[in-house]
């Protein structure tokens, strides 16, 4: 009996060189309250919050939203492999205003 390895279950998941990559090369849009820094890909995402939301349970709050509201309209960004970066602002809002904002930014 083989073991699965987690990298096998999370597909969607950008490694470390393929974030600062896309940081790097990546066609930029930003929003009010979030960034996507995006490139052609395989459709893997990452998240990230800037340390200036002191608090982690804050950070991991604003990750939290943008996670749900990328599983909500993963369609949307299939061909792209995508870096959504979420500012503290964002915890004004419900996780349908995180989601309407991140389609606005995305489709423009």
């Amino acid at each position: 009996m083989e073991i699965e390895r987690l990298d096998e279950k999370l597909p969607e998941r950008l490694k470390n060189t393929e974030i600062q990559e896309i940081l790097r090369k990546g066609k930029v849009k930003r929003g009010k309250n979030l960034t996507i820094f995006y490139i052609k890909g395989e459709g893997k995402v990452a998240f990230a919050v800037k340390r200036e939301v002191k608090k982690a349970c804050k950070r991991n709050r604003i990750k939290r939203l943008l996670k749900e509201a990328y599983r909500k309209n993963k369609i949307h960004f299939k061909n792209y492999n995508v870096v959504l970066i979420g500012y503290k602002d964002i915890l004004k809002y419900k996780s349908y205003d995180v989601e309407k904002e991140l389609l606005k930014t995305w489709l423009g």
